[in-house]
């Protein structure tokens, strides 16, 4: 019976988020649109094809809130790019905010939004050092904005200095810091995003390893699905490659896919949904991403992820693949929102093939107990540690497990618990 009523509550759960008003948050480098540089150009990076790539790609991606780097710095830019790729085929709802660029550099970053979803409050810049980092605070167009019941959210939208020098890797560390401590001031409690073209080459770089443990915890980021590591021409992480759709050069970089580039960081209080939107686990996607490419372009082999039309239009129009996720923006958003006792888990993969990553979050610090149950109702794992307070990471090892489904339950010292179904495959 309590296996039964795992299941149900389980489904039951997916039924009602799957049913659900979601926002799904797109992230893109354009690739100097735009824009002439002598290497990008009118020839190699022509807008009007551009634009017919971006239609094939945002028809497909179906985005709510588009956030951008390396646009024009040019206003009617974003006019035509609105008329253009956005606000076409009878659809007029989506605008965007003036440009500021204090840096006054020649690329800069946008943002779009469908504002039958979302829409603008404020529009300010982080920092200035080597090129603007903006930050867009937005609300989200749910039933109980009638109401005055707002949900806001912020997207802080930057291209940090791209390069592989330690001198790149301390000025990528600079803006960072700054941003980090723009968060801490202003949006310590607030449900954040730090998104775009973050040029890493691994998780070992100060900079993201400053957003994950930043100084005030309020302000800390988290990788939505955990991927640490050496990303480098590194085939274990192919799957979350963003950098490059080409391997010939011209406008763009070519090598293939082989970094992780792009990003879409979120604070603990998006991850958790303890403040009225929550990330919809495993919807972080690089958007055309198949997993099954080195060196490659995004073309060859065929794409398994999206048609070939669109493989074809992600590979002419950038050389970065876009990031998606979707949010859910409810006043109800949690499953135990207003529980004291709540952990707010989830695990990423899942389904899961060697190891997976229990996220959690404890209200006060004490021991945790883990238990994994398999369809027969008998414990095959069981594991107790102490956490201190604050968001929590737990490596599990599922290799000794058969294939098949199974049931992970969290215990708190207060003998609250949380139940999450597994697959092991």
């Amino acid at each position: 019976m309590k296996r039964f009523l795992f299941f149900c509550f389980f489904f039951l759960f997916f039924l009602s988020i799957s049913a659900q008003d979601t926002l799904k948050i797109m992230q893109y480098n354009l690739l100097y649109y735009g824009v002439n540089v002598g290497f990008c150009n009118n020839t190699n990076n022509n807008v009007t094809q551009k634009n017919a790539y971006l239609q094939t790609i945002l028809a497909d991606a179906k985005p709510d809130v588009l956030t951008v780097n390396e646009f024009g710095a040019k206003e009617y830019l974003i006019t035509d790019f609105l008329n253009n790729n956005l606000n076409i085929n009878g659809v007029k709802s989506w605008k965007s905010t003036p440009i500021i660029n204090q840096a006054g550099s020649n690329i800069i970053n946008c943002i779009f939004y469908d504002t039958t979803k979302a829409r603008l409050k404020s529009h300010k810049i982080v920092q200035t050092y080597v090129r603007d980092i903006d930050a867009y605070e937005m609300y989200a167009v749910t039933p109980d904005l009638a109401n005055g019941d707002t949900i806001t959210f912020v997207c802080i939208v930057g291209h940090l200095k791209a390069g592989n020098t330690p001198d790149d890797a301390t000025k990528r560390n600079v803006m960072v810091e700054n941003t980090m401590r723009y968060i801490a001031a202003n949006h310590p409690s607030d449900n954040i995003m730090f998104m775009g073209d973050f040029n890493f080459y691994s998780a070992s770089e100060a900079a993201y390893q400053l957003m994950l443990n930043y100084s005030n915890a309020d302000a800390r980021l988290l990788d939505p699905i955990d991927q640490e590591g050496e990303w480098h021409d590194n085939v274990d992480y192919a799957k979350i490659f963003t950098q490059s759709t080409n391997t010939a050069n011209g406008c763009a970089s070519s090598g293939g896919m082989d970094d992780r580039f792009d990003f879409i960081m979120i604070s603990d209080e998006i991850r958790f949904g303890t403040s009225k939107m929550i990330y919809v686990q495993e919807s972080y996607k690089a958007f055309g991403q198949d997993g099954i490419r080195l060196n490659k372009s995004i073309t060859n082999p065929t794409n398994n992820s999206v048609s070939q039309e669109v493989a074809e239009a992600l590979q002419q129009n950038s050389d970065h693949l876009p990031i998606v996720l979707k949010l859910i923006a409810k006043r109800d958003v949690g499953v135990n929102e207003f529980s004291q006792e709540s952990l707010y888990a989830s695990i990423y993969p899942n389904p899961i093939r060697e190891n997976t990553t229990l996220s959690f979050k404890n209200n006060k610090s004490g021991k945790i107990r883990f238990e994994i149950i398999d369809l027969q109702g008998q414990t095959v794992f069981s594991d107790e540690n102490y956490f201190d307070a604050g968001a929590q990471n737990y490596q599990i090892e599922t290799a000794h497990l058969r294939n098949g489904f199974y049931l992970l339950q969290l215990t708190n010292s207060n003998n609250y618990s949380e139940v999450i179904k597994m697959i092991v495959r």
